[in-house]
């Protein structure tokens, strides 16, 4: 599923695998679950944009 704003952005449903991590209380391991996660990336016509504006951007 993908939703794309007013132009300047397109939002994405990612995935984040189960990893461990740490309680910082404790120091104790713990499995931090796998989990859904909103990524987003600059829309074409925005980076062309800053593109313009900014010569000394490749």
């Amino acid at each position: 599923m993908s939703l794309r704003g007013t132009g300047f952005e397109t939002f994405s449903v990612g995935t984040r695998s189960q990893r461990e991590g740490r309680n910082p209380g404790t120091g104790e391991k713990i499995i931090i679950p796998s989990s859904k996660v909103v990524k987003s990336k600059a829309a074409k016509t925005l980076s062309e944009k800053v593109k313009l504006k900014s010569p000394h951007i490749k």
